[in-house]
């Protein structure tokens, strides 16, 4: 008998936040070996091949995402014959857009001068380091949907460790090669060893532990392909809105305010992006009990899920904000050692922006885990699109900070209401209890925090950083966790979040307590 979703929740979250641990560590490592090993102008070339192979990528299309999301559901309806088929279909797509995007590849460096665009060396040596970077590249599309498989088997977890193993793996094998004094094609050629390595290990484990599941082509069929196709555009929509608005908001910064202005305004967004990262983390944890629950058609334990990952997720993020509102200066100073002149107008529009965005995004996922993200993608990329005029606009008035504010306004009027009423109306869940809940039980909430925040702020502002780092802790946890914890969830949803928390808590369990409104 599987483990019940409230464990697994449990597990995989403890494993997603060890992937940023992992990835900080091993970034933390690297980079000042590179630029031992290399210095900073060949490092900065062998950046600059690396981002133009990566656009090979781009050939998955999205397709993965949406296999996944129909390979959980037909594991969760317990229908084997569709899993295999649907699995065999996208193996055959997978591994047909990487051989693609291979060659695409190839020949891009074949016939582009770039030796005339780098001197790290020969022109053999190019090819060789960028035919192999673009190896790594193109693997990673069946890659994303292998590992994705654990997924649809209830061990999100376990598919999150082997991915973490394979990230060790890389930065380790990584600096054994600089280390050892290794070129570009030496080191190309370390960093591939961790991936053939996964796809071998996942061949093994997935017929040792669920030789059920058929892991080949036979059963493909080119009609699951062009039924996927318009979905799957659907969510590299989603992630070219989010690139347009990451590199796009950039651009228009460096544009009205120059260079300096771009490093200022990326490091920034940097810090506040922390906890954005972490919630993301969380939320794709969810995404495929999410899944599972909607296929199965539960939707008491559906909207217990929703209304708990909106809530604590929109927690989170408000506490982080809190956090960063009262040390955001001092960290930066330390991260920065003073090379970059703190703006406190940009910092607090963007920690605004992430508690906003919170709430809507945390309920996005019901629509993406299910399938039914059209809307939302044409919303987001509308949003993105109107967001960078508002920006350029309100930039010119209001400085960097304008920016911000212009995507923060068009992605709020856009998005926050009408995605989550869109969940609502999929999971049978009241919109009018959300809005209460969320954005008026929580507005609340989060402004007396505010208010309350603002006069600390200026009194341990003055007393140093070894001050202001313990006491915007104890406020964000203290104060600001007490109060989400004893204001904003109800004594029902408090009962029922200790008890996921705990891994103790059935599904039926679930739907039985949250029916239970305060």
């Amino acid at each position: 008998m599987s483990e019940p979703w409230t464990k697994r929740l449990r597990s995989g979250a403890l494993a997603s936040l060890l992937s940023h641990v992992i990835t900080a560590a091993g970034q933390m490592l690297v980079v000042p070996m590179y630029l031992v090993a290399w210095g900073g102008e060949l490092y900065g070339e062998w950046l600059a091949l690396s981002a133009a192979v990566a656009y090979a990528g781009l050939c998955d299309l999205g397709f993965a995402t949406y296999t996944i999301n129909v390979l959980g559901a037909n594991r969760a309806r317990g229908e084997a014959d569709e899993y295999t088929r649907n699995l065999h279909s996208a193996l055959t797509f997978s591994l047909g857009a990487s051989v693609l995007a291979l060659g695409v590849a190839l020949l891009a460096l074949l016939f582009l001068p770039f030796e005339s665009w780098f001197s790290a060396g020969s022109r053999p040596l190019l090819l060789g380091a960028g035919a192999l970077l673009a190896l790594q590249v193109t693997l990673a599309i069946p890659r994303g949907l292998l590992l994705g498989l654990y997924r649809t088997f209830g061990e999100t977890a376990r598919g999150l460790s082997l991915a973490n193993a394979q990230r060790l793996g890389y930065f380790g094998a990584t600096a054994l090669a600089l280390g050892l004094g290794g070129d570009w094609l030496a080191v190309a050629a370390s960093q591939l060893v961790p991936t053939v390595a996964l796809f071998a290990w996942i061949r093994f484990d997935v017929r040792r532990r669920h030789p059920e599941v058929e892991l080949g082509w036979a059963k493909s069929e080119r009609s699951r392909w062009r039924a996927a196709l318009s979905p799957s555009l659907f969510f590299l929509l989603i992630q070219g809105s989010l690139v347009l608005v990451l590199q796009g908001s950039a651009l228009v910064v460096g544009a009205l305010f120059g260079a300096a202005s771009v490093a200022l305004f990326v490091s920034l967004r940097t810090l506040s992006n922390l906890a954005r990262q972490v919630a993301g983390s969380l939320s794709n944890v969810l995404w495929p009990e999410l899944t599972g629950l909607a296929a199965q058609g539960r939707g008491r334990e559906l909207r217990a899920l929703h209304s708990l990952a909106v809530k604590g997720l929109s927690a989170l993020s408000l506490n982080a904000a809190l956090f960063l509102y009262l040390a955001g200066e001092p960290l930066f100073e330390l991260w920065t050692r003073g090379r970059l002149e703190f703006e406190p107008q940009l910092f607090h529009a963007l920690l605004a922006w992430l508690v906003l965005q919170a709430p809507w995004t945390a309920s996005s996922y019901v629509l993406l885990a299910t399938n039914r993200h059209r809307n939302l993608a044409t919303r987001q990329l509308a949003s993105g699109v109107l967001g960078l005029a508002a920006g350029c606009a309100l930039g010119a008035a209001w400085g960097p900070a304008g920016v911000v504010w212009g995507l923060l306004l068009a992605e709020f009027g856009l998005c926050a209401w009408s995605v989550p009423r869109a969940v609502c109306e999929l999971i049978g869940e009241s919109p009018a209890f959300l809005a209460r809940e969320i954005y008026v039980r929580g507005g609340l909430v989060g402004t007396g925090l505010a208010l309350a925040a603002w006069p600390l702020h200026r009194v341990s502002g003055s007393m140093g950083a070894l001050f202001e780092l313990p006491v915007a802790f104890a406020f964000a946890t203290g104060v600001g966790g007490s109060a989400a914890w004893l204001l904003w969830f109800s004594s029902a949803e408090r009962g029922l979040l200790l008890r996921v928390l705990r891994g103790k808590v059935q599904p039926r369990a679930v739907a039985e307590r949250s029916s239970v409104r305060a």
